[in-house]
């Protein structure tokens, strides 16, 4: 139950941590959870003989944000034929612009944090992500957050079964996307103009050739460069 009781005190200044609280979990949930666990496995660089053409860090550097208590800041690995293209939105979206949702509740995206006043220009910048706002406060929070600092602290002391309901009350109010929520000029849920998109800008991340492909075609698909330019 320690677990569980993490949520019980510090989630009320932040609206992700407050629907981790309400969150319920199946039965099937917790065995798929549990197992995710038990197959778990250690992300390592490896090695090579040759020198790479590209430098290569021996490590990738983490952020502060909740989801980097566990996940490396390029998460995205499973699915082979797209995660260079969302790994490549790490830099400057938050993990919740894409992966949190709440049912009637429109967020307000805008840099965090705050981007200083002369910086105009949309460019990738080194701390601050476009991220979700809810009555003028960012759903997400740094590593000072209380619960940020308990969970890591206490998730080494939990057996498995403890483990697993901590994970997937973790990630039960988080959803799965789609490209089409950005990389659109009909609903896009971003304000690109006022996040500092110049008019080029805006049309080309609306109008991202390699989001549309994606999109429009099976996974099984090989990427021909001469489909990106349909």
């Amino acid at each position: 139950m320690l677990g569980l009781m993490l949520f019980t005190s510090v989630h009320a200044d932040n609206l992700y941590f407050s629907k981790i609280e309400q969150a319920t979990i199946s039965d099937k949930q917790l065995a798929e959870t549990q197992q995710q666990l038990q197959d778990y496995q250690t992300v390592t660089i490896q090695k090579i003989t040759l020198p790479p053409f590209h430098k290569r860090s021996e490590q990738t550097s983490k952020t502060d944000s909740f989801c980097t208590l566990c996940h490396l800041d390029l998460p995205h690995k499973d699915n082979v034929r797209l995660r260079s293209f969302l790994n490549m939105h790490t830099r400057y979206i938050a993990c919740e612009t894409c992966h949190f949702e709440v049912k009637n509740v429109k967020f307000d995206y805008r840099w965090w944090p705050e981007l200083p006043k002369n910086n105009k220009l949309w460019q990738p910048h080194s701390t601050a992500k476009i991220t979700p706002f809810s009555q003028e406060k960012p759903v997400i929070d740094s590593s000072t957050h209380p619960l940020f600092q308990q969970v890591k602290e206490q998730w080494k002391n939990l057996v498995l079964s403890e483990q697993a309901k901590l994970k997937a009350k973790i990630h039960q109010p988080l959803t799965e996307t789609g490209c089409s929520k950005c990389h659109n000029d009909e609903k896009n849920i971003l304000d690109l103009k006022q996040l500092g998109a110049s008019e080029s800008q805006q049309h080309a991340i609306e109008q991202n050739k390699i989001a549309h492909f994606l999109a429009r075609t099976k996974d099984d698909t090989a990427i021909r460069l001469i489909d990106l330019l349909h």
